[in-house]
């Protein structure tokens, strides 16, 4: 059986009346890789809205791409679609 987990809508750099959302964010995300190995997946698609806006700011683009690794040694590669930035960046 492969086991594929289904996410969307990260909104990576988003703020909240001003306030970053990266601490919350990043627990959510250390969450999903404790449910990629507690689940033994095969695969994670993030199925849009990776990046809050267009043009993310590095620090954004960093934890989306740190993210990426580490659930790439946990799982098969993720697989990104959808997102505003486009596939070029992704």
């Amino acid at each position: 059986m492969i086991r594929i987990l289904h996410t969307a809508d990260w909104h990576i750099g988003q703020t909240l009346r001003g306030y970053s959302r990266e601490q919350e964010l990043r627990s959510v995300l250390r969450r999903l890789e404790e449910i990629v190995v507690e689940r033994d997946v095969d695969a994670v698609v993030v199925a849009g809205d990776v990046f809050d806006s267009q043009n993310p700011s590095g620090e954004a683009q960093r934890l989306f791409y740190e993210t990426v690794v580490r659930l790439s040694y946990r799982s098969h590669a993720p697989y990104a679609c959808a997102d505003p930035v486009g596939p070029v960046r992704i």
